[in-house]
């Protein structure tokens, strides 16, 4: 962790009235990034060697995009109210639910250190917003010398708070059976010979048969909305039970033991009830093959308009509350 973060209140430099004023205009401009300034900013994150194999998924990708516009307008709104003083770590929704994400696909806190690499991009921009907004060479450097302090504090506390959460987390986590059923679901997702026996003991679940992948999500709905859609599918296909894995905080992954699938209209009133709820649903299969169908389709982006076919996986249902689109 950068010394910069070990500094108590009382240390913090105070800067003149000038930088003040110039750290606040920049303040001011940072709370409106430019385009291109986000897209960098995310790709120095999301292309880290280290995360960049999980973010081909759309739910933490998302979330990873939240979490950074998050932290930039949370520091620059700091610097907008009091220019200079020290930022208070960000515990925001956006953040904290991106990192559970991560714990629920196996990272630990150290995948927080990719954040170090939207620093040094926000650090560039910022510079160019400093060098636009004064020509005073001394100010200039007073200005810099703080906030870059103040960033570097301000990411080693966010940082660590986040890391704090994220042990929480896992240990709550790996002290039940989520765990175990999302490593045997991704082995089966992978085409990994795990013994059915074996997979059906792990999951408490009966593999026999034909089943029915699908997935249910939503941005900023609670875990019992998805659970509530996870029983309205599994009324609408006649299925009497399921198995659900939680794959992210916004996700669930549904298998069920039925050889078809409901129609477009069926589903459409069915989750009529619960908004901003959607669903994706595969074609039945083999149950070593149905897992595949869903949960990688859902990385395709969703489309509202007329119904089209997938080509050889079958064919996948999207629906949300106001409409259905079947990709």
């Amino acid at each position: 962790m950068n010394q910069n973060s070990d500094r108590s209140p009382d240390l913090w430099p105070s800067p003149s009235r000038e930088a003040r004023e110039v750290i606040r205009r920049g303040a001011e401009q940072a709370l409106d990034p430019r385009p291109e300034w986000l897209a960098e900013l995310f790709d120095a994150v999301m292309h880290s060697e280290r995360t960049e194999p999980a973010y081909t998924d759309p739910v933490l990708q998302e979330g990873t995009r939240r979490a950074n516009v998050s932290n930039l307008l949370h520091w620059a709104t700091a610097n907008v109210r009091d220019p200079g003083a020290r930022v208070s770590a960000n515990r925001s929704p956006d953040v904290l639910d991106a990192s559970r994400d991560m714990v629920r696909r196996g990272f630990d806190e150290t995948a927080l250190e990719t954040w170090r690499l939207g620093q040094s991009v926000a650090w560039r921009r910022w510079m160019e917003i400093c060098f636009g907004l004064t020509d005073d060479r001394a100010v200039l450097y007073e200005v810099l010398a703080v906030t870059s302090q103040s960033i570097s504090a301000f990411i080693d506390d966010t940082v660590a708070a986040v890391a704090e959460t994220i042990r929480t987390e896992r240990h709550e986590l790996t002290h039940g059976t989520h765990p175990e059923r999302l490593a045997t679901v991704s082995l089966l997702l992978e085409g990994a010979p795990v013994p059915q026996e074996t997979a059906e003991a792990r999951l408490g679940h009966r593999l026999t048969g034909p089943h029915l992948g699908a997935i249910v999500w939503g941005h900023d709905v609670p875990g019992d909305r998805l659970e509530n859609a996870a029983e309205l599918l599994l009324a609408a296909t006649g299925a009497t039970r399921r198995l659900t894995v939680l794959a992210t905080g916004s996700s669930l992954w549904l298998w069920l033991p039925v050889s078809t699938a409901p129609h477009s209209d069926e589903l459409n009133t069915a989750f009529a009830t619960l908004p901003s709820v959607h669903v994706a649903v595969g074609r039945p299969a083999g149950p070593r093959r149905v897992p595949a169908d869903a949960p990688r389709s859902r990385r395709r982006p969703a489309h509202d308009g007329p119904a089209r076919h997938l080509p050889a996986r079958g064919h996948l249902r999207r629906h949300a509350a106001g409409g259905a689109a079947q990709s």
